[in-house]
Formats: C-alpha cells, structure tokens, sequence
C-alpha cells in the first residue's frame, strides 16, 4: 500500500532491515581489513538507509555513484578493499567491476512491500578491479 499512497515514500520502507543486512556482510569483513574497506552502494535510497541507520550498526559511511552522491568523490586511493556492495536484486552490473564477490545477505523489509530495496543483495568484493580514479567515472548512474 505505501507504493500506491507514495512512492518515494514507499521506497523508504525497510530502511533499518536493509542497514542490518548490509552490517551482517560488515561483519564478515575481518576487522583488519575494514581500514582499507568501501562500503558502495547503487543508488541514493540505499546510501540514505546506510547514512541513516547505519552508524548505530557500526557502518562507515557509503559511497555512491548515483546521481549527485557521484559527486562527493570516490574512495581513497588507498581503500584497495574489500568493498561491500549493496545493489538491488535487478541489478548485478555493478558487481562486474569488482573482483571475487559473492552474495553475504539479502535484505527483507519485512512487510512484503515490493520498492527497490526489497531482496536487494549485499555482496562482498575482494575489491575493485581498477584504481577508483578510473572506476569512478563507471560508477556514475543517473
């Protein structure tokens, strides 16, 4: 019902689920690799969740290449990886630029509404397969 009422409002429906699946593929990240770690997500509804509930999760800030959040710039140089992707589950081209994925957990909004979020995938990367100077001119998504 939230879809048909509002849409971008529907869109915001499981926000905490979604940061608590992307924390459980955090956690699979060994503690001392998470320095050189990007946490990149597909698009702004995802880094708004992410930004939103994340930091009581333990999660750094996204990154994102959606929109204007493309503009915020890429991760450091030296944030060679892992990198945790959260996408929605219609979109895996995003994992073609990153090495050694694999999918760590998939979020449920827990109220069967059908946004972009729901069963979206959370997947760990070895990391990129190029310096994010040059990868992140792919990443840009309107």
């Amino acid at each position: 019902m939230p879809m048909a009422v509002d849409p971008d409002l529907g869109e915001e429906v499981g926000w905490p689920q979604l940061a608590r699946a992307t924390a459980t593929g955090w956690e699979a990240i060994p503690a001392n690799q998470r320095a050189t770690a990007v946490l990149l997500t597909a698009n702004y509804g995802e880094a708004g969740a992410i930004a939103r509930y994340g930091p009581a999760l333990g999660l750094p800030a996204p990154y994102s290449g959606h929109m204007g959040l493309h503009a915020w710039g890429p991760p450091s140089a030296t944030a060679t990886g892992p990198v945790l992707l959260v996408h929605p589950a219609d979109y895996p081209e995003l994992e073609e630029h990153f090495t050694a994925c694999h999918t760590v957990a998939r979020v449920d909004n827990g109220h069967g509404t059908a946004n972009q979020e729901q069963h979206a995938a959370v997947v760990l990367c070895a990391g990129p397969d190029r310096p994010w100077s040059v990868l992140w001119p792919l990443l840009r998504r309107y």
